[in-house]
């Protein structure tokens, strides 16, 4: 299911980021996940980026913790961004949180695609007959559901950059 949503939010958070090229926009998470994106059944146990045990079913662990169901997703969409800024393909202002009382638990500041992503999204793919720009594959299937192709973006990516 992780896998599935990260790859989902990536091809969402590019599209956005690129049509906003090259200014700089705030992503909050919990406003850029939405209720259709929840359409799966979450399985009960799951392990967070820190290896941490999440107990996603409504009933409290052996510490009183549950999980709703959205912020689990607010977390995978999180942890999709940091996945993309540290692979290069995106950059975001990061405040001294002592400083600012900031954190980055769902709210990222200034995210903007780098060069990398740039050439990436760009790059041209042979579909049937014709080169197309990876980004138009994404839209596209965005727009017509197209979960084979959201699914090999990581791939993709790599690809269009000789990785």
């Amino acid at each position: 299911m992780a896998v599935k949503k990260f790859n989902l939010y990536a091809a969402k958070i590019l599209t956005y980021l690129y049509e906003n090229f090259p200014t700089p926009k705030d992503i909050d998470t919990y406003n850029f996940v939405k209720k259709e994106d929840m359409d799966e059944e979450i399985p009960m146990k799951y392990y967070d980026n820190d290896e941490t045990y999440i107990n996603l079913s409504m009933e409290p662990d052996a510490t009183g913790n549950t999980i709703p169901q959205d912020e689990v997703y607010n977390r995978i969409c999180s942890n999709t961004i940091w996945w993309l800024e540290n692979e290069g393909f995106i950059s975001f202002a990061k405040p001294d949180a002592r400083a600012t009382g900031a954190n980055y638990d769902g709210f990222f500041l200034r995210v903007v695609i780098t060069g990398k992503g740039l050439t990436a999204l760009q790059k041209g793919v042979l579909c049937g007959d014709e080169s197309r720009p990876i980004i138009e594959i994404i839209k596209e299937a965005i727009i017509n559901n197209s979960m084979n192709t959201i699914w090999n973006l990581p791939s993709i990516l790599y690809k269009a950059l000789n990785l």
